[in-house]
């Protein structure tokens, strides 16, 4: 019985490392150098990866080598049509809690640092609370994880000319809150 359920255990371990659904993006706190701009009334979302596109994980930082999925991500069921766009297939799931829905294609065709792309769905039904990436990490740095593949979710670093205009801001309200 316990080899049974041990061997249970281990097929979702698996099945779970190599699905597509919404549990299978890690949030990293931070991607640096790739951006996400949505226009179309939310229905095309342009990726532009930068030139040094990384992430940190456990506190160590990784850079991208190439982004090989993009998806918009829904803590709910999401409904959406798309059609195939060159080498990027479109890719959906509602499978568990939470929906994903987007491209993918495969290593090597992917987008790399200065490379973008828009995505636009044909429909899109559902509430979209973040946006997920299928990256593969270089293999020449230092960390567990360099060579693999990852989904991750994050939010995008700010360069420093938007760090500017926001502490500016922040000044100006502390100085108005203090007259």
């Amino acid at each position: 019985m316990k080899r049974v359920i041990g061997s249970v255990l281990f097929l979702a371990l698996v099945v779970g490392a190599n699905a597509q659904s919404r549990s299978s993006f890690q949030n990293v706190g931070t991607i640096d150098a790739i951006g996400v701009d949505v226009s179309n009334g939310g229905k095309t979302y342009n990726v532009a990866v930068g030139a040094l596109p990384r992430i940190t994980l456990a506190g160590i930082q990784y850079t991208i080598q190439d982004v090989f999925g993009f998806w918009v991500l829904s803590n709910n069921n999401i409904s959406a049509t798309q059609n195939s766009t060159g080498v990027w297939s479109p890719s959906n799931n509602n499978a568990g809690a939470g929906g994903i829905a987007g491209w993918k294609t495969n290593p090597n065709t992917g987008l790399t640092a200065n490379q973008s792309k828009s995505f636009t769905f044909n429909t899109l039904v559902g509430s979209v609370d973040g946006v997920g990436f299928h990256v593969r990490l270089a293999s020449n740095g230092v960390g567990p994880e360099c060579g693999n593949t990852l989904y991750v979710t994050g939010t995008p670093v700010p360069e420093p000319a938007s760090m500017t205009a926001l502490a500016l801001g922040a000044v100006a309200m502390l100085r108005r809150r203090r007259r």
